[in-house]
């Protein structure tokens, strides 16, 4: 399919042809994956309490603080996730802080750490095991019995919608 015009620049103004120049070279442009902000458009951030906020974004000190620490959502429903999310996080690793047998070893080779990670194919969580990888933002275990125990205390689904982004039914309550 071609998106090919043909524009008549002698029917143009001046001022007409530098718009349509402009509109041109931004419509040439690849669309970012990443959401930038425009002066005055709103968004939504949490506060210190895990209250949601909105602000208008005016490219100021708050603003930019704000979105280098990830803490820029487009909908209010997208920053109540985060901030859910976020306690889920915590809620693990403090229990893996509190009932971890020992502090975890990443120089002994032999010595067993558990994690959860979720399977796609069969909608479930299952706990791994390693030795002496070490993945970025998990949290782990002494023992496959304690990270059964945090899943089962904090809620299998709870996880999964949180931390995996799994469609859970609504209607469960937390």
């Amino acid at each position: 399919m071609s998106n090919e015009i043909k524009v008549n620049f002698k029917n143009l103004t001046e001022e007409e042809r530098k718009i349509l120049m402009r509109l041109v070279e931004k419509s040439n442009e690849p669309k970012s994956k990443v959401w930038k902000l425009k002066r005055g458009e709103e968004y939504y951030y949490l506060e210190s309490t895990n209250d949601v906020n909105y602000d208008l974004w005016t490219n100021n000190t708050s603003n930019n603080l704000r979105l280098n620490m990830g803490n820029i959502f487009k909908t209010k429903k997208e920053a109540v996730f985060a901030a859910e999310k976020q306690k889920v996080f915590v809620e693990l690793q403090r229990y893996a802080a509190e009932h971890n047998v020992e502090d975890i070893d990443w120089n002994d080779g032999n010595e067993h750490k558990y994690n959860i990670i979720y399977e796609h194919n069969f909608n479930r969580l299952r706990i791994f095991s390693t030795f002496n990888r070490q993945y970025i933002g998990q949290i782990y275990f002494t023992s496959v019995e304690i990270a059964k125990n945090a899943i089962r205390e904090i809620g299998e689904d709870k996880i999964k919608k949180y931390l995996f982004g799994v469609e859970v039914e609504e209607s469960e309550k937390y």
